[in-house]
């Protein structure tokens, strides 16, 4: 037991005149992962299961970074609308740019983490169809929704949501009511806090914009249909009068030059009508059923 306890003794000296206590900081200490190694040295050292590992709270990192962006962005057009809108002095107004300009660095510090995280899942190459839905973030998808900074704009009809906005992650879920498939849940608003507000509202603007603009085409769709039918009966319409002015004409000096004008005018019709419906035929087969 004397030696024992001896060399305890001579352990407990070596150690803390070999790592003294001002030098042991591991929570500054940065760890060498799986995805800053070479490639091939993963599978080389087998280190396969701590790449999983890594994997996975990569996976989570993008998700959460996806979140703050979002989080951001939302906040930061409702900052704009809210603050800048609405300042009437100098003072307000500069804190309202301010906070529109906090709002743009805390989008662009979850970008950098986005980009950063979702390099190191690329050399881990796990998980390919996640990485399947993620795609790079460019200056475009940085601005602010339009849906709640200009509403009444020109040239809204074709914008889009930036491709992060369209991800589920989880909001779909009937537990949370997903404002994006239920249009009017203003209820699920005041049970979450506020920065989450702004993120549901652009949800909530977007697919309220979505759905407008998906009943305008289902109303374009259906006029274009009769539009079809109403073009080939116009035709029809002109081949039979001029086919009755031909079978009218009584005048016997000018008759010939009369009914080939007549005959040419139908003709003209009725090549216009079989062009029309073979044209819309592929798009309405039942396109003679007027």
């Amino acid at each position: 037991m004397r030696v024992m306890e001896g060399s305890e003794d001579e352990l407990s000296d070596v150690d803390s005149a070999t790592f003294p206590d001002e030098t042991m900081t591991p929570e500054s200490d940065m760890l060498s992962l799986p995805s800053s190694l070479a490639v091939g040295e993963i599978r080389r050292q087998s280190l396969h299961s701590i790449a999983i590992v890594e994997a996975e709270l990569r996976r989570a990192q993008i998700n959460d970074s996806l979140h703050g962006l979002r989080l951001a962005l939302g906040e930061k057009a409702m900052s704009f609308r809210a603050d800048v809108r609405n300042a009437n002095s100098q003072r307000t107004s500069q804190r309202a740019w301010a906070t529109v300009h906090k709002r743009d660095s805390d989008a662009r510090k979850h970008r950098n983490i986005y980009n950063h995280a979702r390099a190191a899942l690329i050399r881990l190459d796990c998980f390919p169809d996640f990485l399947s839905t993620l795609h790079d973030i460019t200056e475009q998808d940085m601005k602010m929704s339009g849906d709640l900074t200009e509403e009444n704009r020109y040239g809204q009809r074709s914008d889009t949501m930036a491709w992060f906005w369209r991800l589920d992650n989880g909001l779909s879920d009937v537990d949370q009511l997903s404002p994006r498939m239920k249009e009017c849940k203003f209820l699920v608003l005041s049970f979450i806090s506020c920065s989450c507000r702004h993120l549901y509202a652009v949800y909530r603007i977007s697919w309220l914009r979505a759905k407008a603009r998906y009943t305008r085409w289902k109303e374009e769709h259906l006029l274009v249909r009769h539009e079809m039918r109403w073009t080939v009966s116009w035709f029809e319409h002109h081949r039979n009068m001029w086919q009755r002015r031909y079978e009218e004409i009584d005048d016997e000096a000018s008759a010939d030059g009369l009914r080939c004008y007549a005959l040419k005018q139908a003709h003209l019709w009725e090549n216009l009508r079989h062009h029309s419906r073979d044209t819309f035929n592929v798009s309405l087969p039942d396109v003679d059923k007027i």
